[in-house]
C-alpha cells in the first residue's frame, strides 16, 4: 500500500486517500471545490473541522466511506465480521492505547490508522501520518479501543470529473460570490472574543485550521493537474498569513486583555480574504 501524507491531510483524510488511491481512485481530484468551502462537518466529540466536500467528490469519484458501528465490543465485532478478508479499512483510537504512535501510554487523543482485515487474532496496520507499514494490533484491543471504524468500497463513478479548468473558473465564481460574506461574518464573530467572551477564540481558531488545510489541498489539486496557472495560488507567505490568524486566536483565548491582538488578527484576515479575491478575479478577467 502506498501510503498518502502531505500538507493539508490530517490523519484521518490521509488514511482515507491512501485507500481510495489502493482502489484505483485519483483521490487528488477530490479537492477540485475545496477553495470555496466553507459549511465544514464539527466534530464535538475531537473539536475538530472537517471537509464535507472531500468525501462528497470522493464518493462521485467512486470511493465510497461508510461508518459502521463500533458502540460496543459487541457491536465493533458484528461491523469487523462484516468486512471482507484481506479488505483495507479506516479505524478511529486513542493514541494512547496504539502501540507505534508517538504518543502510546503517555498522552490520549483521537488518531486514524488503516487496518488489513484478515483471519488472525492480530491485525496488521499502516499509518500514513508516521508513515509506518505493518503494525500490529490486536483484534481485542481493536474491537475495546475504536471509536470509528469505516469502509470504503469502490463504487460505479457517478459523472466523469469536469475538465480542470472548469473547475478552477467556477471555484473563482464561488469566491467571489461567498467570499465577502465570509469575511464579515469572520470578522464579527472573532471581534465578539474581545474580554470575558475569549473561549470562543479557539473554536475559531479550528475552523481557520480547516480552511488552511483546505487551501493547501487545493493548491495540490491544481499542481497535480492542468488547472494550475504556472505559478501558486498561494504562496508559502500566504499560507503563513493564515496560520498566523490561526495562532493569534489561540493567543487571544489565552487573555481576557486580549484586544490588541484580536485588532491584528482581524486586520490580517481582511488581507488575506481580499487577496483571494482580487486572485479569484483575475483568473476570470
Amino acid at each position: 500500500m502506498n501510503l498518502i501524507n502531505f500538507m493539508g491531510l490530517n490523519c484521518y483524510y490521509s488514511c482515507i486517500a491512501s485507500v481510495a488511491g489502493e482502489l484505483g481512485v485519483d483521490y487528488t481530484l477530490s479537492f477540485a471545490k475545496l477553495w470555496s468551502e466553507t459549511d465544514f462537518k464539527y466534530d464535538r466529540d475531537r473539536r475538530v473541522f472537517l471537509s464535507k466536500r472531500m468525501l462528497t467528490e470522493l464518493d462521485a469519484l467512486g470511493a465510497k466511506l461508510t461508518m459502521l458501528d463500533c458502540a460496543s465490543p459487541l457491536d465493533a465485532g458484528e461491523s469487523l465480521s462484516s468486512i471482507s478478508d484481506g479488505e483495507y479499512f479506516v479505524v478511529g483510537m486513542d493514541a494512547y492505547a496504539i502501540p507505534w504512535n508517538q504518543l502510546y501510554g503517555i498522552h490520549h487523543g483521537p488518531h486514524y490508522f488503516i487496518a488489513q482485515k484478515s483471519q488472525s487474532q492480530t491485525l496488521l496496520c499502516h499509518d500514513p501520518t508516521y508513515n509506518k507499514k505493518n503494525q500490529e494490533i490486536s483484534c481485542r484491543d481493536l474491537l475495546t479501543g475504536a471509536f470509528d471504524i469505516s469502509r470504503i468500497l469502490r463504487t460505479e463513478q457517478n459523472t466523469p470529473p469536469p475538465p480542470p479548468q472548469a473547475c478552477v473558473l467556477q471555484q473563482a465564481c464561488e469566491i467571489l460570490s461567498s467570499h465577502p460574506s465570509l469575511l464579515e461574518k469572520l470578522l464579527t464573530q472573532i471581534r465578539e472574543c474581545e474580554g470575558t467572551n475569549r473561549e470562543q477564540a479557539i473554536l475559531y481558531a479550528g475552523y481557520v485550521d480547516a480552511l488552511i488545510s483546505n487551501r493547501c489541498l487545493y493548491q495540490h489539486y491544481l499542481n497535480a493537474t492542468s488547472g494550475g496557472c504556472g505559478s501558486p495560488l498561494f504562496s508559502a507567505e500566504h499560507i503563513l498569513g493564515w496560520k498566523a490568524v490561526k495562532n493569534g486566536l489561540y493567543k487571544a483565548a489565552l487573555s481576557s486583555l486580549n484586544q490588541d491582538v484580536i485588532r491584528d488578527v482581524t486586520g490580517l484576515l481582511r488581507q488575506l480574504i481580499e487577496s483571494e479575491i482580487r486572485s479569484a478575479s483575475s483568473l476570470l478577467y
